[in-house]
């Protein structure tokens, strides 16, 4: 009898996990339609704009083009999730209240970083105080950890991601920007810095 109940209770858990595993799949699948649909919807009323210049291409060249508008959004997101928030030259300059040339400065000196794109600079906004409109004093740490374990060329990118990414072990889970968001123990984010850059450097 014991056997019997003890089958009935595996049996019903799993069902039940299957369930719960079947609800957080359709939950992940209409969150993804619902962003295709929000995506589509921006992409046709942009287009719908230039209906002039639309109607001069050919069916080919809609198709070829649209694939790569398509190509283009995918690889933005997957950047965005990469390094996070971010923000371009002008609106840095304009946070900050520096010119161009001294932003350009501050990231020579390793006291900002700066992630090269087309034709502008991004910022991720983890190292702005905006309400204060500075740059936060531990970014310098940050950066000199990696540059120090890696060279004055270290990849700004791979700060970037460090930065943005979930630290299980050395920040109790959070990522180093959430840790400076939230004010937290800046002597431990040094030395989780500094650690990231030396297993980068082996």
């Amino acid at each position: 009898m014991a056997d019997s109940l003890s089958d009935l209770k595996t049996l019903y858990t799993s069902d039940l996990e299957e369930e719960r595993n079947r609800d957080q799949f359709h939950s992940s699948e209409q969150l993804l339609n619902e962003r295709v649909d929000m995506l589509v919807d921006a992409f046709h009323e942009r287009l719908s704009d230039a209906r002039h210049v639309i109607e001069e291409i050919s069916a080919d060249e809609a198709c070829e083009l649209g694939a790569k508008a398509a190509e283009v959004v995918v690889a933005s997101a997957r950047w965005s999730r990469l390094v996070g928030d971010r923000i371009d030259t002008s609106e840095a300059s304009r946070v900050l209240g520096v010119s161009r040339q001294a932003l350009s400065k501050r990231q020579a000196s390793g006291s900002l970083l700066g992630l090269p794109g087309h034709n502008t600079t991004w910022y991720p906004t983890w190292q702005l105080d905006i309400e204060n409109e500075s740059i936060r004093p531990e970014v310098r740490d940050i950066i000199g950890a990696f540059r120090d374990a890696l060279g004055e060329g270290a990849d700004p990118f791979l700060i970037a991601s460090w930065a943005s990414t979930t630290q299980h072990e050395d920040l109790n889970g959070l990522s180093p920007a959430e840790w400076l968001a939230d004010g937290k123990d800046i002597e431990q984010l040094r030395q989780a810095a500094q650690r990231a850059a030396e297993s980068s450097a082996q």
